[in-house]
């Protein structure tokens, strides 16, 4: 997951971005023309491009730089 935003709305989205293994290029995904942002919806699998369907909460958040984890 590279991004959450929120519309005034209140609904959430999520920016989305995807590398094989070594990561060495990140693709930003998108889930159809004129948008990059994939709407949260955890009750439903996410769909992406290229990807079996799968959980929200097999994502993982990418860390800000310098984050120290202790």
């Amino acid at each position: 997951m590279l991004d959450i935003a929120q519309k005034p709305s209140g609904q959430k989205l999520a920016l989305l971005g995807q590398a094989l293994n070594p990561a060495e290029n990140i693709h930003v995904l998108r889930p159809g023309v004129g948008t990059a942002w994939f709407s949260l919806h955890t009750d439903l699998p996410l769909l992406t491009p290229h990807t079996a369907e799968f959980p929200w909460n097999g994502l993982r958040r990418l860390e800000k730089p310098g984050k120290n984890k202790n």
